[in-house]
C-alpha cells in the first residue's frame, strides 16, 4: 500500500463516493481541543451524539466506536481510543482492532 499525502482541510475529504472521517476521542466525555473544535464547527451531531452518550447509563467504552452520518456520503467516526484527557494513553490495540471489528472502513 502506497501512502498519498494531500494538503487541505480535513473535515472536507476529498474524491468521489463515500468517505469516512475517523477520528479518535477519549472515554470520559471531554470534547474541547484538537480536531474536534474542527469537526463541531462544521457538523453539530458528533459532538451532541458523544456528548449524549457520555450521559447514559452506559457510557461508551474503551474500543467502542459511534457512526455519525453528515451528509448522504460522509461519516464521522468517533472512536473511543484515548484514556483520559491528561497526559492521555491512546490505546493503540482498540484503534488497531478498528479494521477487524469494522471491515467496510
Amino acid at each position: 500500500m502506497t501512502i498519498r499525502y494531500l494538503k487541505g482541510d480535513a473535515t472536507d475529504p476529498v474524491g468521489d463516493g463515500n468517505k469516512v472521517i475517523i477520528h479518535i476521542c477519549n472515554d470520559v466525555g471531554k470534547w474541547e481541543k484538537g480536531f474536534v473544535l474542527a469537526i463541531s464547527k462544521r457538523w453539530k451531531d458528533p459532538e451532541r451524539i458523544y456528548i449524549v452518550s457520555f450521559q447514559a447509563a452506559a457510557k461508551p467504552r474503551l474500543g467502542d466506536v459511534q457512526f455519525v452520518s453528515v451528509t448522504d456520503t460522509l461519516t464521522v467516526t468517533n472512536v473511543i481510543g484515548q484514556h483520559g484527557v491528561r497526559s492521555p494513553r491512546y490505546c493503540v490495540n482498540h484503534v488497531l482492532n478498528l479494521s477487524k471489528k469494522y471491515p467496510e472502513l
